[in-house]
């Protein structure tokens, strides 16, 4: 489906969908797999491409029930043109894949592992982010084995206070990029 079709498509009362600026950027989509439940209560496992690129999601589950939020799932980008989608052209595109579990106050874990990225044009590889947040504090860990950036930081940072709280290790073996 493109971007002009679902813009003419007509909805009851002679309305027609709106569609964000950002979502033209992708141009069309082409999406196969199961949604099984309601907007509020829904497993799903898909594939969605596109013309900047393709997403995978795995068993990813969502429920909102009155004030509470719960998701989970696993999900994979496939050569993803980011560089098309947001005003940055230092980032091109990105494959990755991860996993998420979290509610609408935390992020109990979440795992995203980048094979590869490209940063003004410099193919970076072997990245590994964790990371989690509990009562507004926010800890991850950024490893990279790449031969371009040899690297691994830590970090918490905590927002709780008038006065935030940060802290970081990092260890840079090489940065060349």
């Amino acid at each position: 489906t493109d971007i002009k079709t679902l813009e003419e498509f007509k909805l009851p009362k002679e309305q027609k969908i709106k569609i964000p600026e950002i979502a033209k950027k992708i141009q069309w989509i082409k999406a196969n797999g199961t949604l099984n439940g309601y907007y509020h209560d829904f497993m799903a496992n898909a594939t969605i491409k596109s013309a900047i690129g393709d997403l995978y999601f795995n068993n990813l589950y969502f429920n909102k029930k009155e004030e509470e939020l719960s998701y989970k799932g696993e999900f994979a980008i496939s050569e993803l043109y980011i560089n098309k989608l947001v005003d940055y052209k230092d980032i091109g595109k990105i494959s990755a894949n991860g996993k998420i579990i979290g509610d609408k106050n935390n992020i109990d874990s979440a795992v995203i592992n980048i094979s590869s990225v490209v940063y003004k044009n410099n193919n970076i590889s072997n990245i590994k982010i964790t990371g989690d947040y509990h009562h507004k504090q926010f800890s991850f860990s950024f490893v990279s084995g790449d031969p371009n950036l040899k690297t691994a930081i830590n970090a918490m940072i905590d927002i709780n206070s008038f006065e935030k709280a940060y802290t970081i290790v990092a260890n840079i073996d090489t940065l060349n990029l």
